[in-house]
C-alpha cells in the first residue's frame, strides 16, 4: 500500500521520471512487493510524459516477470 501511495504521487506530481526508478528499485530489491496496480500506476505516468518506449519495456518486463498484464496496462503502454 505504501509503494502504491508514493508511487501515486509521484505521478501526480509528474516525476514520471522519479515513479518509474522507483518502481525499478522496488522489482530489483523486493520483487514480490511490485503488483501490477503499481505497474499501472507507472505506466499512466510514462503515458502521460509521451515516454512510450519505457512504457513498452515495462510492459514487456511484466510479462517476463509473471505479472499480470490487464487492459489499463496495455492502454497506458500504448497512448
Amino acid at each position: 500500500r505504501e509503494l502504491r501511495k508514493q508511487l501515486s504521487a509521484l505521478r501526480a506530481s509528474s516525476d514520471w521520471d522519479g515513479a518509474h526508478g522507483l518502481l525499478w528499485w522496488a522489482l530489483r530489491e523486493a520483487p514480490s512487493s511490485a503488483e501490477t496496480i503499481h505497474c499501472n500506476v507507472v505506466l499512466a505516468a510514462l503515458s502521460d510524459a509521451a515516454e512510450w518506449e519505457r512504457a513498452l519495456v515495462l510492459l514487456e518486463h511484466m510479462r517476463a516477470a509473471g505479472l499480470p498484464r490487464d487492459g489499463y496496462s496495455f492502454s497506458s503502454a500504448i497512448c
